[in-house]
């Protein structure tokens, strides 16, 4: 019965929302990191399953332009077997194509929304079917399916009862993806079976309960890629000195030409992929070696390889969630006055700041907050975008069904922050000058 109530065949010419205004912006979304953390720091493997799939070559399983009340698209293109140049009409988006990404999430979102999904306002391409109790994240054509027992089974504790439930729903909605997008095969997270790759980050489990997110792979790509594979590890991800000399070299003027800026903007890019996923450690590292991505100088070359150096001493590392864990959100918030000042000169401040979840990290964030007069403007700012970023946490996990806490408590050490968001300020007439 679940099984026939998730499929649902249709056909797309039944869609009202389609016009040739409506695909003229060509942006699709994409779910951030936040959700897909979220849903496995929540993740109980005893209780809930985690699974993925391929979609096979997915753009070309999206609607037809007839499906859209289109007209084809005419193309031309050089046939190098006959040496001439041909034309022809496209039917349907292909790879190379702008507006192929939009029509491939609105397609595949459309299906998932006729299964009952609904997707979220706070964090686009994630899905949620309520009563299934299943979260469905796609990053572009990637899903991660989280299924869970749902509340008329939660009362359940015999764990092969338990299983049973979860493996019928996990095959049922695999069963109504494959009826309408070819893939490549359900692959699961469990003990005995392969690791689950996502998005290059490697998820395994050693009991079928706890869940451990391993980058390596990547990280020994990103070591070969700069011929570093015997390096001798850094113990720090970033160092003053090396920050001193690349003020140095932008005051002399020794700036790389266009293949050294090439190869510095490929470097942060890969750096900045790895930190996107679990290294907050190297968060703020990257964030400053960012900032001379305009115009690298030849210092910017050893701040590459000390990235790699560091980034070959982190090997082994594991991000592991805690699903016993009875904390929900917890927030932290703190900045700095000016703290690049006497190594790069720079009178900016930064803040910085952390979501935890189950205790186990789900966001985080450090940027330059702008020049600020006083220590207590400097950490008052911060912590309205923390708290900013924690309210979207909030609101994204309650989106997927996750506990949140109704008011945010968020930690922070500094008196004047407090006294600001407590509206504490000095009682006059000219309170709102004087806060």
């Amino acid at each position: 019965a679940l099984l026939g109530s998730l499929k649902s065949r249709f056909v797309a010419k039944d869609l009202k929302i389609w016009n040739k205004e409506s695909i003229a912006n060509t942006h699709a979304e994409v779910p951030g990191m936040i959700a897909w953390r979220l849903i496995i720091a929540r993740a109980d493997l005893s209780r809930r399953r985690q699974s993925s799939t391929d979609y096979d070559v997915a753009f070309m399983q999206a609607f037809t332009f007839a499906d859209l009340q289109m007209a084809d698209v005419l193309v031309r293109w050089y046939n190098y077997r006959t040496q001439k140049t041909e034309y022809g009409f496209l039917e349907g988006p292909t790879y190379g194509m702008q507006v192929c990404m939009k029509i491939w999430k609105l397609t595949h979102g459309e299906h998932l929304k006729k299964l009952g999904f609904k997707e979220a306002c706070n964090q686009r391409a994630v899905y949620y079917h309520a009563e299934l109790d299943i979260v469905i994240i796609c990053h572009v054509d990637d899903p991660w399916i989280d299924v869970g027992l749902g509340a008329e089974n939660e009362h359940l504790t015999d764990q092969v009862a338990v299983d049973m439930v979860l493996l019928t729903k996990e095959d049922a909605i695999h069963a109504a993806l494959t009826e309408r997008f070819a893939t490549k095969g359900k692959r699961c997270l469990r003990t005995g079976q392969s690791p689950l790759d996502y998005l290059s980050m490697v998820c395994t489990t050693k009991d079928n309960k706890r869940i451990q997110i391993s980058m390596d792979d990547y990280r020994k790509k990103v070591i070969e890629a700069f011929d570093m594979t015997d390096c001798k590890p850094a113990a720090t991800p970033i160092t003053k000195e090396l920050l001193k000399e690349v003020t140095v070299d932008v005051e002399a003027g020794k700036y790389l030409d266009q293949d050294g800026i090439r190869n510095y903007q490929k470097a942060i890019g890969m750096f900045n992929w790895d930190v996107q996923t679990i290294a907050v450690d190297r968060c703020l590292a990257v964030s400053l070696s960012g900032k001379y991505c305009a115009a690298p100088v030849e210092a910017c070359e050893a701040l590459v390889k000390h990235h790699v150096r560091y980034i070959a001493g982190t090997i082994g590392q594991r991000l592991m969630n805690r699903p016993d864990s009875t904390n929900t959100l917890v927030v932290t918030s703190d900045s700095d006055l000016g703290g690049m000042h006497s190594i790069t000169g720079d009178l900016r401040s930064r803040g910085c700041g952390t979501c935890m979840y189950k205790d186990m990290i789900v966001d985080f964030w450090s940027s330059w907050i702008g020049v600020h007069n006083s220590s207590g403007s400097a950490e008052t700012y911060t912590l309205s975008q923390v708290l900013r970023r924690a309210m979207h946490v909030k609101y994204v996990g309650e989106e997927m069904g996750l506990i949140m806490p109704k008011i945010i408590t968020v930690y922070v050490d500094a008196t004047v922050a407090i006294a600001f968001a407590a509206d504490v300020g000095n009682p006059t007439g000219m309170k709102f000058i004087d806060l």
